[in-house]
This record gives C-alpha cells, structure tokens and sequence, in this order.
C-alpha cells in the first residue's frame, strides 16, 4: 500500500518522473518487477519460506531503486522550483585526475577491507560454545 501511495505521491509532485518510461517504453519492466517481487514476498511468506520471501524483498528494493534513479535520470538531485539548480551527471562529475586517485583510494580501501574481514573470521574460526565461553 505503500508503494502505490508513494508512487502517486511521486508521480503528483514531479510528473516529469515518467518521461524516461514514456520515451523508453521497454523500461515499463522496471515497474513490473517492483509489483512481481511485492507478489513473491507475499506468496512466499504464505508458504512459510522465509529465504525466498526476503529475496523477493531484496529484488524489490533493487527495482524500486533502479525505477528511482531510471525516472529521474539524467538528474541526480532535482531542486525545487528551478529546474536549472538539479545536480545533473554533467553537473556533478569530477575531473579525470580526481575519479583517478578516487579509484586507487577505493582499490585500496577495499582490499584493507578484505584483509580485515579474512583476519577476523580466521581468528574466531568455529563454534562457539556457550558453556564454557570459548570458540
């Protein structure tokens, strides 16, 4: 219930939201998917099979997302009233030299992160056990 007020919230607020999907009709799947993944997650609580029901909820919240950012494109940020403010990917995107270093940090941040989580989980490999406080 939700879902249809926002999305007519959304669509009374900024009609302009729909102007990718008109253009681009094949894009309608977006919103098919959001209404299938609602129906799976309701079908599947119904037959007591929780894993399946929070996928279903994790690929609604995809198409909900992609639906988002497919009816805003290419706006990132809309502004209210001026419509020459929205934060636009041209807008937004920074220099060459910038997304370069960007990247490398985030290489590096991520593979820290791995090692982190690798670190950790071998250290504290195994069952815990309750009784006498060790693993």
């Amino acid at each position: 219930m939700l879902t249809v007020v926002s999305l007519a919230t959304t669509i009374g607020v900024r009609p302009e939201t729909l102007n990718n999907y008109y253009q681009y009709p094949f894009t309608f799947i977006v919103p098919a998917g959001v209404v299938a993944a609602l129906i799976g997650v309701r079908v599947w609580n119904k037959r007591a099979q929780p894993l399946k029901a929070f996928i279903s909820s994790c690929v609604y919240l995809f198409f909900m997302l992609a639906g988002a950012c497919w009816g805003l494109y290419p706006t990132l940020l809309p502004a209210t009233g001026n419509s020459g403010l929205d934060i636009t990917l041209d807008r937004a995107i920074s220099g060459p030299h910038t997304l370069a270093v960007g990247l490398a940090w985030w290489i590096f941040g991520m593979v820290l992160a791995v090692a982190y989580v690798v670190f950790v989980y071998s250290r504290f490999r195994g069952k815990a056990d309750v009784k006498t406080g060790a693993h």
